[in-house]
């Protein structure tokens, strides 16, 4: 209750207006994402009140009052708004906490038929979340009526200080305005990948990312933004995950702007999407002398998931690989834990949980490529596999069952 009421009663910083009311349900850009972390926030709680003993209703209701009062006392903390979703996912949070806190003995030390099921139950969970992370990191192009727009000044991005001479979009100029044939665009886009460049002189290091050339829609939705953070080249297209209030999936270019181009020379700037690989490059000079300075590609894969859940905006870069490594291996624990439980058992329950690990294993490099994604890095074939067997070792190890208290006679 300490934790939850430090993170949502301290002050913050104000965002510009959404044109959303405390009663509209799941309003607003980052509305995935509220849900998520007010979810998780309420877990403990609920785990709490369920090792405490109390009630399965008593834990709904008091998680939607302690939320509630929560809300009602934001009315009049600078920077925060009271929201009835919020009131929702604390509530929903804390009951599945509720049933964690119920369950956990059996989660942590099922006998052998029941872990044959979980393990069938969790691999076909992780197979719809892997294909649902697929599919959420293609590309979005809404059918609405886009604005080019050169180094804006937007009040939530910083502002491009460098000299912009050109902008294109798909090879074609873009636009300081209406973009006019915003069908035959899309249509391009989608033929051929999402392509943003721009022609400029560097300007110095920005606080938070700059837009250098951007498009955005009539309802203020961003579709790509090719900008400057720091010293480093950002690309940012819209994903399916920023249309379900998720973070953007975005690559990062270092030292772009740190490097510099020689004297007279400018910066050809690029951002693509295409075939799975999202990419940012750096070119100084023109014609003959035209030399790159540097490029990063960013394969996709469902394990970024990761990023767009971050509570901000992260723009990836060599570190992307290794970290959805150690995603893999985490979602992989569990299967491996519960298939190593059923030593000898012959059950259907059993032999289908060892046909979905081997299946699942063999999916997070070869299902990729379904939704057009290349296939796996070397890391996600030795993460999955690794952490497989270290839930196996895991299943090893001697636990003192545990004992539950109840509520007093």
């Amino acid at each position: 209750m300490v934790a939850i009421g430090i993170a949502t009663l301290s002050p913050a910083t104000p965002t510009p207006p959404t044109g959303c009311t405390p009663f509209d349900l799941f309003c607003g850009e980052g509305a995935g994402l509220d849900l998520v972390y007010n979810v998780l926030g309420f877990l403990p709680f609920g785990m709490g009140l369920a090792l405490m003993g109390v009630r399965w209703y008593w834990a709904l209701l008091l998680s939607a009052a302690f939320s509630t009062g929560i809300e009602t006392a934001q009315v009049w903390i600078p920077g925060r708004s009271p929201s009835l979703d919020d009131v929702l996912s604390n509530a929903l949070g804390g009951t599945l906490g509720f049933v964690l806190g119920q369950s956990y003995p059996l989660l942590l030390r099922p006998p052998p038929r029941l872990a044959a099921r979980l393990a069938v139950a969790y691999g076909l969970g992780l197979t719809a979340v892997l294909g649902l992370a697929s599919w959420m990191l293609g590309a979005s192009l809404p059918a609405t009526e886009w604005y080019g727009q050169w180094a804006p000044d937007l009040g939530q991005f910083a502002r491009f200080r460098g000299r912009l001479f050109s902008a294109e979009v798909g090879g074609m100029p873009l636009p300081r305005a209406l973009i006019a044939d915003g069908d035959q665009l899309r249509l391009r886009l989608r033929r051929n990948g999402l392509d943003l460049s721009a022609r400029v002189v560097p300007g110095p290091p920005t606080g938070w990312l700059a837009p250098i050339a951007s498009i955005f829609d009539q309802g203020e939705r961003k579709i790509m933004i090719l900008g400057q953070r720091g010293a480093d080249l950002v690309f940012e297209p819209r994903t399916r995950a920023e249309d379900f209030g998720l973070q953007p999936i975005a690559v990062r270019a270092r030292g772009v702007f740190e490097q510099g181009p020689r004297a007279g020379d400018t910066l050809e700037l690029v951002g693509h999407l295409e075939a799975g690989w999202l990419s940012a490059q750096a070119w100084a000079g023109s014609g003959g002398s035209k030399r790159k300075l540097v490029e990063q590609r960013l394969r996709l894969s469902p394990a970024l998931l990761w990023i767009t859940l971050l509570p901000s905006r992260h723009a990836a870069g060599p570190e992307a690989d290794l970290v959805s490594a150690g995603v893999l291996f985490f979602l992989f624990l569990p299967l491996g834990y519960y298939w190593a439980l059923t030593p000898g058992a012959r059950t259907p329950s059993f032999r289908l949980a060892r046909w979905i690990s081997g299946a699942l294993a063999a999916g997070v490099a070869l299902a990729p490529a379904a939704f057009g994604f290349p296939l796996a890095h070397w890391s996600g074939w030795f993460a999955v596999a690794a952490g497989g067997l270290a839930g196996a070792g895991l299943s090893a190890v001697p636990r003192t069952p545990a004992r539950r208290s109840g509520p007093a006679a």
